[in-house]
């Protein structure tokens, strides 16, 4: 019995391999291989990199494009699989709107149009995608917001078990950090299609070393924190409190959302905030609520799109922000989506760069900073009238003011 084994070229899933086997002694027969074309793709499916894109003349919406060939299965049945991303052959493959202007895959597109959508069909030769559609967002309405400065304290806490590590906190590292994020907030990294200026930069106050028992390091280190709370919840009141650890424990890994408001406990959808007439009302603080653990290994690969967690998305987090992804559908919120932001794209969790959303094939590279793997390069307008809304009201959040 002869089998044949079809590969796409570089293809991203293979077809299913079914290979001869001998009756008796389990030996493979034999195999041929062959090779699909580009020209022998049978759909295209086009997924912009936004929701939403800003008709400034300047905000830039990207496409991913996905190519799939059909296989005939031992059992007849047709299989649709993605051929390899890398192999698609961009230059060759055309996007074009419904306001006429058409741009080769790979190519940016902007827009001043005054619609408020436009819908997009990638080409290659006679084959077609469907359409997809964008929102667009009206330049007028976008919000400059009055600038602040926010003092950033780091403190690095270390055992002997981690002290060597620890040195790679210094001032320089955390100056780089901070000078990305203020990039981030303030839309100067990556133009994105729905970014915004959230009208904020963080400065360095400065950088201090904390040894601790190797007890109070991991698990531990909740309770010791705790402990220092009375002193450094003053203190964040004033400068944004990053903790530097070897290990962030589970109960602060990225729980580090407001806590205290001085305005309704329901203002802001999704978190759940408790009111208080100012700061000296708060008798107990909660570690989580007044600032946020960072750990070392983080710091050190905070360009890594794999990093547990980048830095921006922690500041994200302390600001209010929510998570884009979900593990489940059914964890959506009423409104089919996770963070309450309109021009952010819920997804389903998968650490890989290109992230697929609730909606079954359709995937976008990740750029926007509450995306759990991501470049973390930008924050969108409703992101960032959420974030101004937290300072506004929100008590340790006012750093700056």
């Amino acid at each position: 019995m002869k089998t044949f084994i079809k590969y796409a070229l570089g293809a991203l899933v293979i077809a299913p391999l079914a290979l001869g086997v001998a009756s008796c002694d389990n030996e493979l027969e034999s195999a041929e291989t062959t090779y699909i074309t580009f020209d022998e793709v049978d759909s295209l499916v086009v997924s912009p990199n936004s929701p939403v894109l800003v008709a400034d003349g300047t905000s830039q919406l990207s496409f991913l494009v996905t190519a799939y060939y059909k296989v005939t299965a031992k059992d007849s049945s047709i299989l649709a699989y993605p051929y390899r991303t890398d192999r698609v052959p961009l230059d060759k493959i055309t996007i074009t709107s419904s306001e006429g202007k058409t741009i080769a895959a790979q190519d940016v597109y902007t827009t001043t149009t005054d619609s408020d959508s436009l819908h997009f069909t990638a080409s290659y030769g006679s084959m077609s995608s469907k359409k997809v559609s964008v929102k667009v967002r009206p330049a007028s309405e976008t919000v400059t917001y009055t600038k602040i400065t926010v003092p950033v304290m780091f403190t690095a806490f270390y055992s002997t078990n981690s002290q060597d590590i620890s040195q790679y906190a210094t001032e320089e590292t955390c100056k780089a950090l901070l000078e990305r994020a203020s990039k981030v907030f303030s839309n100067q990294l990556y133009k994105a299609p729905a970014g915004a200026d959230v009208g904020i930069e963080f400065t360095f106050k400065g950088l201090r070393r904390t040894q601790i028992e190797t007890t109070q390091e991991g698990t531990g280190f909740v309770k010791y924190i705790t402990t220092q709370m009375p002193n450094l919840a003053s203190e964040a009141q004033e400068s944004v409190a990053v903790w530097l650890v070897n290990s962030v424990p589970s109960a602060l890994a990225g729980r580090c959302r407001p806590g205290y408001t001085t305005g309704a406990s329901n203002a802001i959808d999704g978190l759940t905030l408790t009111t208080v007439a100012s700061a000296v009302a708060i008798t107990a603080p909660v570690p989580q609520y007044c600032g946020f653990a960072f750990s070392y290994r983080d710091m050190m690969g905070a360009d890594l799109i794999t990093s547990s967690y980048r830095f921006e998305q922690l500041l994200g987090l302390y600001y209010g922000l929510l998570p884009t992804s979900v593990s489940y559908s059914y964890l959506l919120n009423a409104d089919n989506d996770t963070d309450y932001c309109s021009d952010t794209f819920p997804h389903l969790t998968l650490l890989t760069q290109t992230k697929r959303s609730y909606q079954e094939d359709y995937q976008f590279n990740s750029f926007n900073i509450m995306d759990k793997v991501s470049t973390a390069s930008s924050i969108t307008h409703e992101q960032a009238k959420r974030i101004r809304q937290v300072i506004a009201t929100c008590l340790y959040r006012q750093q700056g003011q």
